[in-house]
């Protein structure tokens, strides 16, 4: 299974945790975490790109 996922930096260590465990699932993880030089509405729009279609 494809997966995106993202934190700010005060859910950085969680995040590296939770990649670590989906890798380890066998599952294709890709973070889209900002670089800390992006403004909280640029992340929302980036998150928003990987949303599925419902």
């Amino acid at each position: 299974m494809k997966i995106a996922i993202a934190s700010d930096a005060s859910g950085f260590r969680l995040k590296e945790h939770v990649k670590q465990v989906l890798r380890e699932a066998g599952h294709d993880v890709t973070d889209v975490a900002s670089s800390g030089r992006m403004r909280p509405c640029a992340i929302t729009r980036r998150a928003s790109f990987w949303r599925a279609p419902l």
